[in-house]
């Protein structure tokens, strides 16, 4: 029994795996934008130990005097590149479908000055392993939560009413929103819109509250539709809705049918679930 159990939780591992949407940059930055997390990894070779200074690589730049001293030399070469790419990484990030943060940093010195503090203020996550004469390490940044980097964007949240919609008689009550953009050529961003057809906004971050914002994010985005339907975030009772196109500058916009917007706003839990952030946008999974 107990090699049954075992056998069914390994293959449902890759399962588990299948919602996740990752982007990569040149340089192998992942950004998971299910759980709202950058990453990088780096291998960095260990010096060689020389410590006979009649030795013709003593004090040379790729020795050091003792294994200490050359694993923390590693180490150190190894958090400036963590730094580099994870910065390099965020730069090239949408915010929406205008905005990147390179064009934020360029246009706006105090978001600059902000910006600059992210690696002094973040719960940057940190590790590394020793594999015989290399380090490999790893550094994360998440988006959420008080030090998260949403939290270091000036964004107006929660200033617009939602838009009103004709009264349905007998209103279905959802739990949250799935949004299929899988046969898009979508892209994801910190603030996605979505608007129905006729361009009237259904959701943006003037609408959502921003507390659920920075603490969740606005959307989730993933590649699965059943994973997303049992996602907790989207809750038990989701409205699920094939996107129409992707609009914006950037292509990190939906628009919806609006009779399906009209479903969705006829009842006030449903909008209030919006205004929490439950949404889930799907994508097609990257190669």
């Amino acid at each position: 029994m107990k090699k049954a159990i075992f056998i069914l939780a390994f293959l449902s591992l890759p399962v588990l795996s299948l919602e996740q949407f990752i982007t990569k940059d040149f340089f192998e930055t992942q950004i998971n934008w299910s759980s709202m997390k950058i990453t990088s990894t780096v291998t960095e070779t260990i010096p060689t130990v020389v410590f006979d200074h009649k030795d013709q690589r003593f004090g040379k730049r790729s020795t050091a005097l003792n294994l200490t001293a050359a694993r923390n030399k590693s180490l150190g070469l190894a958090k400036e590149k963590l730094s580099v790419n994870l910065f390099t990484a965020i730069e090239n990030m949408k915010i929406d479908s205008y905005t990147s943060m390179l064009d934020r940093i360029k246009n706006n010195e105090r978001f600059r000055e902000k910006f600059n503090r992210i690696f002094e203020t973040s719960e940057n996550e940190f590790s590394f392993r020793i594999i015989d004469n290399k380090i490999q390490a790893e550094s994360s940044i998440t988006f959420t939560g008080k030090t998260g980097l949403l939290n270091f964007l000036d964004i107006n949240f929660n200033s617009e009413p939602f838009p009103e919609f004709p009264a349905i008689p007998s209103p279905s009550k959802y739990s949250g929103l799935i949004v299929d953009a899988r046969h898009l050529a979508g892209v994801p961003s910190l603030f996605p819109r979505i608007t129905t057809d006729r361009g009237i906004e259904i959701y943006s971050p003037e609408l959502v509250s921003r507390n659920y914002a920075i603490d969740t994010g606005m959307a989730s985005f993933q590649t699965d539709p059943i994973m997303a339907k049992h996602n907790s975030r989207a809750g038990i009772n989701p409205y699920y809705i094939v996107a129409l196109s992707v609009t914006g500058k950037d292509k990190t916009d939906f628009s919806i049918p609006t009779e399906d917007a009209m479903r969705i706003f006829a009842s006030k839990d449903s909008v209030q679930n919006l205004k929490k952030c439950r949404v889930i946008i799907l994508l097609k999974k990257q190669p």
